[in-house]
């Protein structure tokens, strides 16, 4: 059995030796984007120091860096919940943009129209990527009322997952 498990052993370093496995680093690469949507918002609740307000918006997303790891554009989908006080306004929810190589669910967190935003789940050519980044939104006048619209500057960094 000794010897077996000798043989077993040096027959598997030999294999490492003979076949190394190339170890690959994953590059990060910098993006920048600009989303603009449209969408519905809903006033929550309502008192004299606080509202509270649900969005939901649709969009495009425009890659506006050259050599970005993701595509020239994409669909955009963006929800969450807007708290306004005297003193600031923040925004907290998710955003899922899609293109032709998959799509990707953000995080984010904005106050007083600048924020951050982390990348939470990927498919297709974006699982496993990491990525987070800065954004500052451009509010829109509302044509309708109950209405949202707004711009969306972001960049940040990505590192795709690695094979």
């Amino acid at each position: 059995m000794r010897k077996s498990f000798v043989l077993f052993v040096l027959v598997s370093f030999a294999i490492i030796l003979i076949f190394p496995t190339k170890v690959v680093k994953a590059e990060e690469q910098k993006y920048g984007s600009t989303s603009c949507a449209g969408g519905t918002g809903t006033l929550l609740l309502s008192t004299d120091e606080l509202k509270v307000v649900s969005f939901e918006a649709r969009g495009v997303t425009r890659s506006n860096i050259e050599g970005s790891p993701f595509g020239p554009e994409a669909s955009y989908y963006g929800i969450g919940i807007t708290r306004i006080a005297p003193e600031n306004k923040t925004a907290t929810g998710h955003t899922v943009v899609t293109d032709e190589g998959g799509t990707r669910i953000y995080e984010f967190t904005t106050v007083n129209n600048e924020g951050t935003h982390t990348l939470v789940d990927g498919t297709g050519k974006y699982k496993g990527m990491k990525a987070k980044g800065t954004h500052k939104v451009f509010p829109t006048k509302a044509p309708v009322k109950g209405s949202v619209h707004y711009c969306v500057e972001s960049t940040g960094t990505a590192e795709m997952a690695t094979k």
